[in-house]
């Protein structure tokens, strides 16, 4: 049955059917601003113990999206669908999420959210889980899939909105999982200002927890040596010194003896092989007599040999 409902007469604070997390409603605001709500939500009348006995009040079923931006709005009225029948609260979430995935994709942390609530409000068994209903949220249905989203409920708050702002794949956000909830919280702080790329945020997550674990030191210890960094490359610099050292050190006197030679030496991937590379091109005789006499100089300096220890 369809018609206006007041607001006051929907159970705003009841999210029992709700799947969304970071919701960007600018679109939508916009939208019911100027068109006003074009699709009637779905409630449900529900018994609430905080009423009076036989009182009953509205549930929303679905469009959780559309009531937050008529409230937002100021609107006072919004076109609703009463849901009719014997429909079991399973069934309604199911058509709840039907429409949901026709007007949108969602992201990690919701699809999250749908699993965690199957299991845990609809008793759904694991097997029908995986089989039937990772499918419809576009998972596939694999158990070892469906157990490494569960490991996403372990993730900190701060650090699921970072996830969901940042479009992050499954891969990056399990490098998170090898930290605490409240170390998660800090590198939420440390990562928000900075951009990263997916490979160098994953990198950037593998290298400071080996750092912890090879030198037993804390996050905090860690963070604080790349406060000052604004940009990625930056905090890469600082934080190679610290998990390779070594290779560092090598790298930097490689490139201090390169400056002196003044040819164009490359260094082996990290100092394993024993062989340093040199590419030049030329055009003519007289270009290749220059690079001749360059080598030939060369060979002649301390900066050559103190090179060729390195390796």
């Amino acid at each position: 049955m369809f018609q206006q409902m007041v607001l006051s007469s929907i159970d705003l604070k009841n999210r029992f059917f709700e799947v969304n997390f970071l919701p960007d409603l600018t679109v939508l605001k916009d939208s019911i601003q100027r068109k006003g709500i074009l699709q009637p939500i779905i409630v449900k009348c529900h018994s609430d113990p905080r009423l009076d006995r036989g009182e009953e009040s509205l549930q929303i079923v679905s469009g959780f999206r559309r009531l937050d931006c008529a409230r937002a709005l100021g609107l006072t009225q919004v076109p609703a669908l009463i849901v009719e029948g014997e429909l079991s609260d399973l069934a309604l979430f199911e058509r709840a999420l039907e429409e949901n995935l026709f007007s949108r994709p969602f992201n990690l942390i919701e699809k999250t959210i749908v699993l965690q609530k199957l299991k845990v409000q609809f008793h759904v068994p694991e097997s029908l889980l995986i089989e039937k209903y990772m499918p419809i949220i576009g998972l596939d249905p694999a158990a070892t899939v469906y157990q490494r989203y569960q490991e996403l409920l372990n993730l900190e708050n701060s650090i699921q909105i970072y996830i969901v702002q940042q479009n992050l794949p499954l891969h990056v956000i399990e490098s998170f999982l090898a930290y605490t909830q409240k170390e998660q919280k800090m590198l939420s702080s440390f990562l928000s200002p900075i951009h990263f790329t997916v490979s160098g945020l994953k990198e950037f997550l593998i290298w400071v927890r080996e750092v912890m674990v090879r030198d037993k030191v804390e996050l905090s210890e860690i963070l604080s040596s790349v406060h000052s960094c604004s940009q990625y490359e930056e905090v890469k610099k600082v934080l190679k010194l610290k998990r390779y050292p070594r290779l560092s050190e090598l790298e930097e006197k490689f490139k201090v003896f390169k400056q002196s030679l003044s040819l164009p030496l490359e260094a082996p991937l990290f100092f394993e092989d024993n062989k340093i590379q040199m590419k030049f091109g030329f055009r003519n005789k007289i270009e290749l007599k220059e690079w001749a006499q360059k080598i030939d100089r060369a060979l002649d300096k301390k900066e050559l040999e103190e090179m060729l220890k390195l390796l």
